[in-house]
């Protein structure tokens, strides 16, 4: 995961092997949204004894997927069926639409994590998703879904031309 900084106002795009720098290529609109879902309090919305990490924004040009992320990572000490329970419920009562979950499950005998998570959409938030990725790191005994404690995972706004949709 790219971790960055989006300075409001910042503006132009310069590449840096085919990326971008994120503290410089984020347009005005994107710095806006960046600072408005920055201060969202969804970022602190979290199960109980869960440990907060440090917000980050990285801007859809900064990321080779075109995603703009604003988000933190988040440590867990339940399993991951309870985190997902826990945002299903939460978000569900703050007008958020669960529009696609994902397994975390191994293919070939690798992990493959590119769906693991949960995505929810809001009809008066529709330039961003809020996404729940589960982090691999945390699999100390090869087995997913993370059925022994803690689970780690990422809550983050996911925003630009392939960020901003539930089916990719």
């Amino acid at each position: 995961m790219v971790v960055g900084l989006v300075l409001p106002g910042a503006q132009g795009c310069g590449p840096v092997f085919g990326r971008s720098d994120p503290e410089s290529c984020s347009t005005e609109r994107e710095a806006a949204l960046t600072a408005r879902l920055s201060a969202d309090p969804l970022l602190d919305l979290a199960p109980r004894a869960a440990e907060l990490g440090a917000e980050f924004a990285v801007p859809s040009c900064a990321d080779e997927d075109d995603r703009g992320q604003i988000g933190r990572p988040i440590l867990h000490e339940g399993t991951e069926p309870e985190v997902r329970d826990h945002y299903r419920a939460e978000l569900a009562a703050r007008g958020w639409h669960l529009a696609a979950e994902e397994p975390t499950t191994r293919r070939g005998g690798g992990l493959d994590v590119s769906g693991a998570g949960m995505c929810f959409e809001h009809p008066a938030v529709p330039d961003a998703k809020l996404k729940v990725y589960f982090d691999p790191s945390s699999d100390d005994f090869g087995t997913w879904p993370q059925l022994s404690a803690p689970t780690h995972y990422f809550l983050t706004f996911e925003t630009g031309t392939t960020g901003n949709a539930c089916d990719n």
